[in-house]
């Protein structure tokens, strides 16, 4: 079967997927770190630390042997803080990305969004950074809804759209992603432009893709 007469929609990842937001979240964190007397990590270890939201990245750079819930509570807040005034100063958009986003709009694909980033932080990102798009659904971490890799969010998309689930595609940089999309039973597909390829290169049942614009060879291109 052609994949284009299958695959209808695509989500995506926001961070290493969508947009290269790597140094805006680690030196917002370095900060936090320095603020309260702790060392600062190289910007590509923070390739390691995200993918699963804010609270499990303050966990994973507190050294073990001090951590305490009370300093995780206040590296998080400060954290939150800083990065809420600097998430825009060096983060973009990958090369290639617009122009994908572009194709799948005039061909009437579905396109949403899923993060493990704080919903209401996830919907002013996509907003600043692809304002024109008509996404269907932005969606990042909720209350009481659980996270990826838990497919409950995937179902929401599609339940919101005209399609089945065959008809969905998700593309990310992590195996929290691939693992998410597997766990809904839609096609993964592991951008290896992303934070983690090294997770994605060993991943089985997946597309690899190197660069955005190979999702546009893949929808056109016989499966």
């Amino acid at each position: 079967m052609s994949i284009n007469n299958k695959i209808k929609g695509i989500i995506f990842d926001f961070d290493g997927t969508l947009v290269d937001t790597l140094e805006d979240i680690a030196e917002s964190a370095n900060q936090a770190l320095i603020d309260v007397g702790l060392k600062p990590y190289p910007v590509q270890n923070y390739k390691k630390f995200v993918g699963e939201g804010s609270e499990v990245l303050i966990e994973r750079i507190i050294p073990k042997d001090i951590y305490s819930e009370e300093l995780k509570s206040k590296l998080l807040k400060s954290y939150s803080e800083i990065y809420r005034k600097n998430w825009s100063k060096n983060s973009k958009p990958y090369n290639g990305i617009p122009e994908v986003l572009e194709y799948l709009k005039e061909k009437n694909y579905m396109v949403a969004i899923l993060s493990n980033k704080p919903d209401p932080f996830t919907k002013e990102m996509a907003s600043f950074f692809f304002p024109k798009f008509p996404f269907l659904k932005i969606l990042g971490a909720r209350p009481q809804i659980p996270k990826k890799p838990d497919p409950t969010a995937i179902y929401e998309i599609i339940s919101s759209s005209k399609f089945e689930r065959y008809n969905w595609s998700m593309v990310g940089d992590t195996a929290i992603d691939i693992k998410a999309a597997k766990n809904a039973e839609i096609l993964p597909m592991g951008a290896l432009w992303g934070f983690r390829p090294d997770e994605i290169l060993i991943e089985k049942d997946i597309l690899h893709i190197k660069q955005p614009e190979d999702i546009i060879t893949i929808l056109n291109n016989d499966c």
